[in-house]
């Protein structure tokens, strides 16, 4: 047997019988008919705003905060992050004491919280223009990256509709609590208060469905300068 096997090997190395694989018919993969565009399609994700609960996030959303630094939705994959819709007008600031406790126990968790400012009321001009938030960022122990909103790309991305209105966003870039802070902006309520977003907070990391996964959103409506449209593109 062994004599046998050594002369088919020598004869089909001299090209006088065919391998196996090669002799059957059809024994090659016939070549993709998918055009190098197609496959380029395939691959594209369309992503849909606005970006409502149980929606997959676009991952090229941009958020540069007032200090410079630019981060998209891709680069904090894998953590949980919460876009906090807010300004300097009262409405919105009645939650800030609730807000800053939030963050500052889930930060210790690994959780990213950035608040976005639509409100063009509350940038100046010059090379202080944004010394107003940072003043008041620094005494409301608001603590994380603020991010001016100044052509309401991420208010239309997210559908976003009050200055005290929280976003979500589970490790894998989907949306999953839209809603406020908890039910208690003027602080009357102590312990009796529902912590809305901390209950939220503790179903995304624990890898469960959030109970109460859309709430309504306190503090004052967003309203957009007249005549003037959202722009396309990255926050600026």
């Amino acid at each position: 047997m062994r004599r046998i096997a050594i002369v088919l090997t020598v004869l089909a190395a001299a090209g006088l019988i065919g391998t196996p694989a090669l002799a059957q018919k059809g024994g090659s993969k016939p070549p993709s008919s998918k055009s190098k565009d197609d496959k380029k399609k395939d691959d594209k994700k369309q992503y849909k705003p606005p970006f409502k609960v149980g929606s997959e996030t676009d991952p090229a959303v941009a958020l540069t905060d007032i200090g410079g630094r630019s981060q998209t939705l891709k680069d904090l994959r894998g953590k949980v992050v919460v876009l906090h819709f807010w300004s300097l007008q009262p409405g919105s600031a009645a939650y800030d004491k609730a807000l800053a406790a939030v963050a500052a126990d889930y930060s210790k968790k690994g959780v990213e919280f950035f608040a976005i400012d639509p409100n063009k009321a509350d940038v100046g001009t010059g090379a202080d223009q944004y010394k107003k938030l940072q003043d008041y960022a620094a005494r409301s122990g608001l603590s994380f990256p603020i991010v001016v909103d100044k052509t309401y790309t991420l208010v239309d991305k997210f559908g976003a509709q009050t200055m005290a209105q929280s976003i979500v966003i589970d490790a894998k870039g989907f949306v999953r609590y839209s809603g406020a802070v908890n039910d208690d902006p003027d602080g009357k309520k102590g312990d009796k208060a529902v912590p809305q977003l901390k209950n939220a907070l503790d179903s995304v990391i624990a890898g469960k469905d959030v109970p109460a996964a859309t709430t309504t959103p306190g503090g004052p409506p967003i309203k957009k300068e007249s005549g003037k449209q959202p722009a396309k593109g990255s926050v600026k």
